[in-house]
């Protein structure tokens, strides 16, 4: 069953879930995280404040506005929502696979508004 999930960045909240994958699990057995993120077109990605290891999964490049998504050689969290400098169009495109973890909703145009940098908390709900 998926994680109900709330990511809290710079006080605009997002709800969504974790997937069942592997990478959704390893994610979800270390809630909460805190999460440094930078900004790359619409695109926000960086390190978590503890590790979550190297799940196994296919990773991929195109993604969806709103997806959450895991680079386990580098440990970084990536969430997605509008086009990257990577974008073929308007669908995002990260700069290499990541294994997609999950799913959020928001103000994506609030959350477009917000600085090159970020702090945030990913926690269950």
């Amino acid at each position: 069953m998926p994680t109900p999930v709330r990511l809290v960045i710079e006080g605009l909240e997002l709800l969504g879930h974790l997937d069942e994958s592997p990478a959704g699990r390893a994610l979800a057995v270390r809630l909460p995280l805190a999460w440094s993120a930078q900004r790359w077109g619409r695109e926000y990605y960086g390190p978590l404040d503890q590790p979550v290891g190297e799940p196994a999964g296919e990773g991929r490049q195109e993604m969806a506005v709103g997806e959450l998504a895991y680079h386990p050689e580098s440990g970084l969290l990536c969430l997605f929502f509008g086009p990257t400098p990577m974008s073929r169009g308007d669908e995002p495109r990260a700069a290499f696979p990541v294994l997609p973890v999950g799913k959020l909703e928001g103000d994506w145009e609030a959350l477009a508004a917000l600085g090159p940098q970020a702090e945030g908390r990913l926690e269950a709900r």
